[in-house]
């Protein structure tokens, strides 16, 4: 075991029932693993944060905020092997090149920091103008949105229902279990001020 990995087996929480199975696993000596194994917590993974999908043959990057990164990752995991992304140069990428070129990275995460959705985009932003010369990403100078190459259109437009901050029409009818028609009516309705 690298001194890192005994350092964090060593940081880990042993309170926690999964923190000692991923501790006695991260002991484990065994040959037929190809992959060191370091104990972490995984509801760690359900935080607000910044991410990036990185293309590791051409290092090209996809970067995203999401207010919980376990499933904003999994959207686009599935979208992408469902050929429905809507980033029409990564999906055609993650076709070209496979899955296994492709790392999916936290870049930024916490509860504490980044729960606030400006935070969150500002330091997006910064991520994409850092990168800019080789994203997935379309930036629309001016605005913290992406613009998809596919249609041309923007992508996310912040949304407010109920007081609460939506990075989209998909994701707050996904968060209210409703249909996409239902939250757009919602927000054409003059019944509700928001």
């Amino acid at each position: 075991m690298t001194k890192q990995a005994q350092k964090n087996s060593n940081d880990v929480d042993n309170s926690l029932p999964s923190s000692k199975l991923l501790n006695s696993l991260s002991n484990t000596k065994d040959s037929n693993l190809n992959f060191l194994k370091v104990p972490f917590h995984f509801n760690a993974f359900f935080q607000p944060g910044i991410y990036a999908i990185v293309n590791t043959q051409t290092k090209k990057r996809y970067i995203g905020e999401a207010n919980n990164l376990a499933n904003r990752l999994s959207d686009h995991f599935l979208q992408l092997n469902a050929q429905k992304h809507n980033c029409a140069q990564l999906q055609k990428d993650w076709l070209l090149y496979g899955e296994s070129v492709f790392d999916f990275v936290i870049l930024e995460m916490g509860v504490q920091i980044w729960s606030d959705r400006i935070k969150r985009l500002k330091a997006e932003r910064q991520y994409i103008q850092k990168y800019r010369k080789n994203l997935y990403n379309i930036l629309n100078i001016g605005q913290t949105k992406t613009i998809s190459k596919k249609s041309n259109r923007v992508n996310n437009i912040p949304i407010k229902v109920n007081d609460e901050l939506f990075t989209s029409i998909s994701e707050a009818s996904r968060h209210f279990e409703v249909s996409i028609s239902t939250v757009r009516s919602r927000l054409n309705s003059s019944k509700y001020p928001n």
